[in-house]
């Protein structure tokens, strides 16, 4: 999908805000999922990401619904979580809560570690900083050390304690889900 596509559409959902919640967050995920393929200056380019594997859904339900509870300290906000995988390689879209609304980050784990992650969509207002390159490298290389701690501490970003905590506990849940998925 086009950058102006990707707008385009994203127009729409805008225009289109009286629908009812859970409509509206199908439509900001559907876009979302288009910005993993424009977005520049990741390591992992559309070809990569696409060489994970087919797009598949994750229920929140039953253990998986109290493992997101457990990771991020609250209901997770979505009924779904998309992820994909191939081999020791997974890609996870993650939804977590941030000050003014849901913050949707892909997480890329290859053999319980981190390689990659970026921010899909985010309505922070002052955190804005978590979807810079500067911040989200510090979860390269990340693990878990604990089912509740990363191996690294993260750095937070100075008026955007709620967004560097949702990135945060979204690894978390990412790395906690992959290694559910590969047992």
């Amino acid at each position: 999908m086009t950058k102006s596509k990707m707008a385009s559409t994203w127009a729409w959902v805008m225009h289109f805000k009286q629908l009812p919640p859970l409509l509206l967050v199908t439509c900001q995920l559907v876009v979302a999922s288009c910005a993993v393929h424009i977005q520049g200056g990741a390591k992992v380019d559309v070809g990569d990401y696409e060489a994970i594997g087919p797009e598949q859904t994750l229920a929140v339900k039953g253990d998986v619904r109290l493992l997101c509870k457990d990771a991020l300290g609250y209901e997770y906000p979505l009924g779904l979580i998309i992820y994909r995988r191939n081999n020791n390689t997974a890609a996870w879209q993650i939804a977590t809560k941030g000050k003014h609304g849901l913050i949707t980050s892909l997480f890329i784990i290859k053999e319980g570690q981190i390689i990659d992650c970026r921010v899909l969509s985010s309505k922070e207002v002052r955190g804005k900083q978590i979807a810079k390159k500067r911040y989200l490298k510090q979860f390269t290389g990340l693990s878990l050390l604990k089912p509740n701690k990363l191996s690294k501490r993260v750095d937070g970003i100075s008026g955007a304690t709620t967004s560097s905590k949702a990135m945060m506990h979204a690894a978390i849940l990412a790395l906690r889900l992959d290694g559910r998925q590969q047992k």
